[in-house]
């Protein structure tokens, strides 16, 4: 995250879509298939999700930065796929 409050390219994340709990990511360029889904109006980053490989638009009010925030979700294992997603950002920062 940079100076400013907004989040920058290759920063890792963690991102809150609805009905799920926050789950870890890091911010990449969108793939060809999301470019025009983009709202211009809301501030958002395109997120790489660990665990699933899924893409997703997620406006930056729903974003928190990786390790400022990792004591506070990673208490939260629920299901396999979380515990696997944690796992792999863990992995990839190593």
């Amino acid at each position: 995250m940079s100076d400013s409050g907004t989040f920058a390219l290759n920063d890792l994340v963690w991102a809150k879509m609805r009905g799920f709990s926050p789950w870890p990511g890091r911010v990449v360029d969108p793939p060809p298939e999301l470019r025009k889904i983009a709202k211009k109006n809301i501030p958002a980053q395109c997120i790489f999700f660990f665990g699933s490989n899924n893409y997703a638009w997620i406006e930056n009010s729903f974003i928190r930065p990786y390790e400022q925030f990792k004591s506070k979700f990673i208490t939260s294992y629920k299901t396999v796929a979380y515990k696997e997603a944690v796992e792999a950002i863990e992995k990839y920062i190593k």
